[in-house]
């Protein structure tokens, strides 16, 4: 009977509530929808590297490399994007959450029917910063810059404290991840055509800065 209870009391929060009392900015009025807001693409980066986390909560995030638009034929500023490749797309809207208020972003429709996949997140209570999803694509695709690609849907929330981890008020991933190029030497061997031999590659290795 409890968690009947506690299903019951879930509720969407009216997005335009949201947007008026500036728990989200940056938002155009014609991507308020009725139970959402529709989310604008600002950046997108490709992803490249291992992701390390630990039992203390430190972590070594992979490496974000800022993809460069394109010009169309229709003069339209786009993204590309193709299979295989992971990216985090960051949107035009900043958030401000309060302490009774959580947000939960899922990709649209549009994406989903065309096997475009995203990552869906959530932003607890009393998180500031900006917003984002990792996405990837199955088919080479195009998407322009500032077109809606998630949707975030807001929830009243009992909270039992309020966020301030690693993602506290940060812009970008260039933000998450101070780039420390730790110079590695790694011996790889390969066969030649009279004698073996070995070849020193030197790799860079980008580490985030840890914050606990």
């Amino acid at each position: 009977m409890g968690l009947d209870i506690c299903l019951e009391s879930i509720m969407i929060v009216d997005p335009q509530v949201v947007v008026d009392r500036e728990f989200i900015t940056g938002v155009k009025p014609e991507n308020i929808q009725p139970n959402s807001i529709d989310l604008s693409i600002n950046e997108i980066f490709t992803i490249h590297g291992a992701l390390t986390l630990y039992a203390d909560k430190e972590r070594e995030l992979p490496y974000y490399k800022p993809i460069e638009p394109f010009i169309n034929f229709r003069n339209k500023k786009m993204y590309k994007l193709e299979p295989g490749k992971r990216y985090q797309v960051e949107f035009n809207e900043k958030l401000n959450l309060p302490g009774n208020l959580c947000g939960l972003t899922l990709v649209r429709s549009s994406m989903a029917k065309s096997g475009c996949t995203g990552e869906n997140g959530l932003f607890d209570s009393g998180y500031k910063g900006s917003c984002g999803m990792m996405v990837s694509v199955q088919e080479e695709s195009f998407v322009e810059v500032g077109a809606c690609i998630a949707q975030m849907l807001f929830f009243e929330a009992d909270s039992s404290k309020l966020y301030e981890g690693f993602y506290q008020n940060m812009d970008s991933p260039f933000d998450w991840a101070t780039e420390k190029k730790i110079q590695h030497y790694t011996t790889t061997p390969y066969i030649q055509t009279t004698s073996s031999a070995q070849n020193s590659t030197l790799q860079y290795i980008y580490i985030a800065e840890l914050e606990r």
